[in-house]
């Protein structure tokens, strides 16, 4: 996967979590992010910024965003598309 996509299956997977179980935020800060994907902030914050003008992400506050949940099904289908990808070249 890419970081993109990566980023993204993160801010997915935080507002499923927090679905499940309220007390995890649907938030997730730019470190977190770094820290759990091993990617370097910078990078993460340029993924990000990249997220919020295609709308997959909305900022919480610096530093700080989440998912827009309008955009999730769309995700789903791309990674769909990835699987299939994949199997072809098996």
């Amino acid at each position: 996967m890419t970081s993109l996509q990566q980023v993204k299956l993160a801010l997915v997977a935080r507002f499923l979590a927090n679905y499940m179980d309220n007390n995890i935020p649907t938030e997730i800060s730019n470190r977190e992010l770094s820290t759990s994907l091993n990617i370097p902030e910078d990078q993460i914050s340029a993924r990000l910024k990249d997220l919020r003008e295609d709308r997959f992400a909305t900022p919480v506050r610096k530093g700080v965003n989440q998912v827009n949940p309008l955009q999730i099904e769309r995700f789903i289908v791309e990674l769909e598309g990835i699987r299939k990808k994949k199997m072809e070249k098996t």
